[in-house]
C-alpha cells in the first residue's frame, strides 16, 4: 500500500507502525463490567481488522497466561494466527528481553498500543517505549482500566508525558488516506470495516491515491 503524502509526519502511517496488544486475556476481561467488556470487544476487533487490512504487524503479549490469567482472547488472536506472542512474567513488557527483541526485529518506530490495564501494563509499556525512542500511540477505546477513573488518570498521565491518544476510528481514517486507489483491495477492506461499524460511509470518499 502507498504511504501517500509522506511529508505529513504527524499522521500515522501503516508502514512505520506495529500494533502491540497486551493482556487481552480471558480472566482479566471477565473482571470488567459487561458494558465495558462489550464496548472493548467491538473496538479491539475493529482495530485488529484495520491492522490486518493494512498489513500492519501485530505483536501479542500475555501476562502469566499459564498460571492464572488465561489465554489471549480467541476472536482477536484468530485474526493473526501467525503473529508472535510473548508470554511474560513482568507487568512492564519491556522488562522481558523476549518482548524487546520482537519489537526491535520489526524495525518500526511507532507503537500502537491496545490492551489491559490502562494504569498498569499499558502505562508502563507506553512510558518505557517513549524513553527507548519510539513514538507511542494508545488506542483509548481499545484499552481499559480497573475503574473508569483510574483509566482516565492513566491516559492523562501518558498524554502529559508525550504519548498520543487515538481511537480506532482515527486509525481507520488516517490509514485509509494512504490506502491507495479507492477501488483497490486495501481501500475496499477499510470501507467495509467502516460500514460494518456504522460510520455511515455509504459511498467511497476521497483518499490520496
Amino acid at each position: 500500500m502507498s504511504d501517500g503524502a509522506g511529508e505529513f509526519g504527524l499522521l500515522l502511517k501503516p508502514s512505520a507502525t506495529v500494533l502491540v496488544v497486551l493482556d487481552y486475556q480471558d480472566d482479566l476481561l471477565n473482571t470488567l463490567p459487561v458494558a465495558t467488556r462489550d464496548e472493548l470487544a467491538v473496538s479491539a476487533l475493529a482495530l485488529g481488522k484495520i491492522a490486518k487490512a493494512c498489513s500492519v504487524p501485530v505483536l501479542f503479549s500475555s501476562l502469566a497466561s499459564e498460571a492464572f490469567h488465561g489465554q489471549t482472547w480467541p476472536p482477536l488472536r484468530d485474526l493473526f494466527p501467525k503473529a508472535p506472542e510473548v508470554r511474560r512474567e513482568h507487568i512492564n513488557c519491556w522488562d522481558d528481553p523476549g518482548f524487546a527483541g520482537e519489537v526491535r526485529a520489526l524495525k518500526k518506530d511507532r507503537l500502537l498500543l491496545a490492551g489491559l490495564w490502562t494504569e498498569a501494563a499499558i502505562t508502563f509499556a507506553a512510558l518505557s517505549g517513549l524513553e527507548l525512542g519510539y513514538q507511542v500511540y494508545v488506542v483509548t477505546d481499545a484499552v481499559a482500566g480497573m475503574t473508569a477513573s483510574s483509566h482516565e488518570v492513566a491516559v492523562d498521565r501518558m498524554v502529559q508525558s508525550g504519548v498520543v491518544p487515538v481511537t480506532w476510528r482515527q486509525v481507520l481514517f488516517e490509514w485509509y488516506r494512504v490506502a491507495g486507489p479507492q477501488d483497490g483491495p486495501v481501500s475496499q477492506a477499510l470501507l467495509a470495516i467502516a460500514r460494518e461499524h456504522g460510520l455511515g460511509l455509504g459511498q467511497p470518499f476521497s483518499n490520496n491515491d
